[in-house]
């Protein structure tokens, strides 16, 4: 019942219905059938580090000596600041600007996994 509870909880937490913008903008540039390949592909490698840190998770918390509160408080306050860079932005503009554009981009579906872009960016916050 435990892992039924955490799939639903999941599945809430990842908001399939909001995030349809950010997968179609970061998938444009590739061909339909390339889409739908990395699309899976991304998803399954986010399903199965989500799934790893659901049951191991507390035994990597407890291998660092950390308690999960701990955990949730540091990740508010990056979450704080990265608001605080977004409201007040720096008078130099970003930092990428001058960059070519290959390490502008987070990440590259023709070449690496962007799981972090498209499977797990959604679900990084505090708690």
């Amino acid at each position: 019942m435990e892992t039924i509870s955490a799939a639903l909880l999941l599945f809430l937490i990842m908001d399939p219905l909001g995030n349809i913008p950010v997968f179609l903008s970061l998938l444009k540039p590739l061909p339909k059938h390339r889409q739908r390949v990395v699309l899976v592909r991304e998803l399954l490698i986010a399903f199965f580090v989500l799934l790893g840190f659901l049951w191991g998770g507390k035994y990597v918390l407890e291998a660092m000596h950390l308690r999960q509160e701990s955990v949730s408080i540091a990740g508010g306050i990056i979450l704080f600041l990265i608001g605080l860079k977004m409201i007040f932005p720096s008078p130099e503009g970003p930092r990428w600007r001058g960059l070519p554009v290959w390490q502008r981009s987070c990440c590259s579906a023709a070449k690496i996994p962007a799981a972090w872009a498209i499977g797990l960016w959604p679900w990084q916050s505090p708690g």
